[in-house]
């Protein structure tokens, strides 16, 4: 059941004065029973909405919010609202800081629209100096968060480039050093077969020494090369290598034997 007028008046001055008391937890006893029986649900649900996230209850805050906005989409002040909390939410977050700056470009649009000068002009003329008043301050508010977030989108952008740079680089260094200890092994490997090749060899070192060419060959292409068709290709062609050496090896072994 809705309130009367003076019931409603009389509730609204009572959570104002309970506010300016501090008394905040009875002023937002009051909201809400606003916000659920007069007629102007969005009003009170966003004065209770602001309540809360001026308390820092940002997540209770932010849901209030939210359904101000459902009952009235159209109202540029919690569109506002939003946009301030999904910037100071968003620090160094992209996707939070875009969805404000969606909100106060609405905002913007919203406001806009609810004041016009032609109607304040013609069914209000001695209001129009503190309309105007009113007019001018709230849109300056409103272009200055919009600037802001705009200014926070630009510099975090810039440190994500330099974040994703400076990864490139540890990244590349990373790898450099990984190629140098692959063709290190590979030499010391090449090396070591030349040496066992002058010497006495068993069937069973052919496949020793195939698996141990091929494996850091292998590691060295996979490092190296971005193609997955080319590693797969490769992988095959190494396994098919190790096999060969097995091969080789046992029938050396046999005869040797």
């Amino acid at each position: 059941m809705a309130y009367s007028k003076d019931t409603e008046d009389k509730d609204w001055e009572e959570a104002q004065k309970n506010y300016e008391e501090r008394k905040f937890d009875e002023c937002e006893r009051i909201l809400k029973r606003l916000a659920k029986k007069s007629d102007s649900p969005s009003w009170y649900t966003y004065v209770l909405a602001s309540l809360q996230i001026e308390r820092n209850n940002l997540d209770e805050g932010s849901v209030t919010l939210d359904k101000s906005i459902e009952i009235n989409p159209n109202w540029s002040h919690p569109h506002t609202l939003k946009a301030q909390i999904n910037q100071r939410l968003g620090k160094n977050d992209l996707q939070s800081l875009r969805m404000a700056l969606s909100e106060i470009e609405l905002a913007i649009n919203l406001f806009a629209a609810e004041n016009s000068t032609e109607e304040t002009i013609t069914n209000n003329p001695d209001d129009f100096p503190a309309w105007l008043d009113n007019y001018i301050n709230t849109s300056s508010g409103m272009y200055s968060l919009k600037n802001s977030i705009e200014n926070e989108i630009k510099s975090t952008e810039v440190l994500y480039s330099i974040d994703n740079l400076e990864n490139k680089i540890e990244q590349e260094r990373f790898r450099n050093i990984e190629v140098i200890g692959v063709f290190s092994a590979i030499i010391a490997l090449i090396l070591s077969t030349a040496q066992s090749a002058t010497s006495s060899i068993k069937g069973i070192d052919f496949i020793w020494l195939s698996i141990g060419l091929v494996i850091p060959i292998g590691f060295l292409i996979l490092l190296v090369s971005p193609n997955r068709a080319i590693k797969t290709r490769a992988i095959i062609i190494l396994g098919l290598l190790v096999l060969a050496g097995g091969i080789v090896g046992f029938f050396v072994n046999e005869w040797i034997n």
